[in-house]
């Protein structure tokens, strides 16, 4: 009765506020969403607690009170706009139906705190997408969101450059043992950085080259991608490595700007990582160059990170096909993965590869929806001309962004901080109706071409179409 009154003293208040003050703004803006969730995930890689009082059984996070606002205020915008569905919007839809199908069962065979904790991170990370996707977007408020990325990266390389700097030996040492008597990988010791704040970092990289190709914003934004890319390299995560390779490599191949701005990159950015990068080797007595030739070597040795996550993603494929032909379609039951985990260890909760955890919690139909979603959004993304848009987030850097994730899901999760770019990724597909001009010969017999775009839809930030 006392935890109920104090719960009731302390949250009474802390909802009036979220609801006439935090609800209006983030309904408002989509550029106060994306700070918020930004906050979050610096706040927890500074080491700075996210548990707020427990409601019987059940922990709360910050996470939980701002995704429960972000969703309903997503599907309500979405509830109230004109218009039929895209098709990664059904997609999406669909694939939400799946999972509350999931949740449900879960519910009925495990119990609702077990299905709750399974569903929490597709729950942040669906919320968000669903936010963004249903928000209005212009050239200011992209502006805004990619100023808040590329902030939030300045932010995590700062925590990444004070640990190098000030941890000293003792801190590589301490992580090198991690409290054991066994010495860990220098790779292991050097990770100041988790991977997903890393892969902000890598987001920052690409708005900061893409808009440097375009002219678009302050002077002096390659130094940024390139300062952000040795972050990048010295936190030798290496399927951000991957995942980010593939994203400057879409990224080069869709920017023919960028393309031809290459020697100027290469001619400022060489002299600048060979001037930054023995400075920081030097003052910080960390060892950058050990942990870089370990992360490489790592993979082919016997006992590698790839092996053991091999051996769990067997163990997902056997118990999943083994079980009934429900399960195989529609994925298992929410909660059920954790529990066997608990009892035998198998990887079917956290299989490090966000395709087979899909696999495991909405099936074969679930995975299928879920990799035709990030296709639906590559190719509809693909057929609109931006050479000519004037804001940080133009449709060829969402691209290059889906791919960057869907490499970084092959070792890791989706989590909610990627939420903002998939979101804005829909938001741009709905927003836009522009189609590539027929061919000459398909003009010659008089066929219209070209769809033109909504202005009420995206103001400002409408690209040139001529």
């Amino acid at each position: 009765m006392i935890d109920l009154l104090l719960v009731g003293l302390i949250g009474g208040p802390l909802v009036l506020f979220l609801m006439t003050v935090i609800v209006p703004r983030i309904h408002a803006s989509a550029s106060v969403g994306a700070f918020l969730i930004l906050c979050v995930l610096v706040t927890r890689t500074a080491g700075l607690p996210m548990a707020l009082p427990s409601v019987g059984a059940y922990q709360i996070y910050v996470q939980d009170i701002l995704f429960v606002i972000l969703g309903p205020v997503g599907l309500y915008r979405l509830l109230l706009r004109r218009g039929g569905l895209s098709s990664p919007e059904i997609l999406l839809l669909a694939l939400g139906a799946i999972v509350l199908v999931s949740f449900v069962r879960g519910v009925g065979l495990y119990g609702l705190e077990f299905a709750t904790n399974s569903i929490r991170t597709n729950l942040y990370f669906y919320s968000g997408v669903l936010y963004f996707c249903a928000s209005r977007i212009d050239k200011a408020e992209l502006n805004r969101i990619a100023i808040w990325v590329l902030a939030a990266a300045g932010v995590l390389a700062a925590i990444a450059l004070i640990q190098w700097l000030f941890g000293g030996a003792e801190w590589v040492e301490e992580r090198l043992y991690h409290g054991t008597d066994q010495r860990r990988t220098a790779y292991s010791a050097v990770r100041a950085l988790a991977a997903a704040p890393t892969l902000i970092v890598a987001q920052a990289m690409l708005i900061a080259f893409a808009a440097w190709s375009r002219r678009v914003g302050i002077s002096g934004l390659q130094l940024l991608g390139i300062a952000f890319l040795l972050v990048i390299v010295a936190l030798p995560h290496r399927s951000v490595w991957v995942a980010a390779s593939i994203a400057l490599i879409t990224l080069f191949a869709l920017e023919s700007r960028l393309r031809a701005r290459l020697p100027v990159l290469l001619l400022v950015g060489l002299p600048f990582a060979f001037l930054i990068a023995p400075l920081l080797a030097i003052s910080s007595n960390v060892p950058f160059a050990d942990a870089i030739a370990d992360a490489v070597s790592e993979p082919f040795q016997a006992n590698s990170t790839f092996s053991w996550r091999a051996a769990g993603w067997q163990n997902i494929a056997s118990y999943l096909f083994g079980s009934n032909i429900f399960n195989i379609l529609f994925g298992l039951p929410a909660g059920e993965a954790a529990i066997i985990d608990l009892r035998r260890f198998t990887f079917l909760a956290h299989a490090h590869n966000n395709y087979l955890e899909s696999l495991t919690s909405t099936g074969v139909i679930g995975l299928a929806l879920m990799i035709a979603f990030y296709v639906a959004l590559i190719r509809k993304l693909h057929t609109y001309r931006s050479a000519s848009f004037d804001a940080y987030v133009a449709p060829k850097m969402l691209v290059a962004n889906i791919a960057l994730l869907m490499g970084y899901f092959l070792a890791y999760s989706q989590s909610y901080e990627q939420s903002i770019f998939v979101g804005l990724a829909m938001a741009f597909v709905r927003s836009f109706g522009i189609r590539y001009p027929a061919s000459a010969e398909t003009q010659a017999r008089g066929a219209i071409a070209i769809s033109q775009p909504r202005a009420s839809a995206v103001g400002s930030a409408l690209p040139h179409t001529g």
